[in-house]
């Protein structure tokens, strides 16, 4: 993975110029329930009788578009970096 250290920085700035969150999703038609929009609920407006913001910022659409390779993709590099600390722990073990 040459291009992590690159790749990383990229995630990063897409999460570093998102609208913070927390987000949740909500039904965009109650008649059409599987249409679906994302937004955020910053937390001067989270009591339910605030209006909700559901208007999305380029650099939100951006952050969402690729978050369905993003995460996979730190799951599966978390999962490796697991599996070398362990093996590097054993060996330290095994060593003492």
């Amino acid at each position: 993975m040459t291009d992590l250290p690159v790749w990383l920085q990229e995630v990063r700035d897409r999460a570093d110029k998102a609208t913070a969150g927390p987000w949740t999703a909500e039904d965009a038609n109650p008649h059409k329930p599987h249409k679906r929009f994302a937004f955020y609920i910053p937390a001067i407006m989270s009591a339910p009788s605030m209006p909700q913001y559901d208007g999305l910022t380029e650099e939100d659409a951006e952050f969402i578009a690729h978050s369905r390779a993003d995460v996979p993709r730190l799951v599966e590099l978390v999962g490796e970096m697991a599996w070398n600390l362990r093996n590097v722990t054993d060996q330290v073990q095994d060593a003492c």
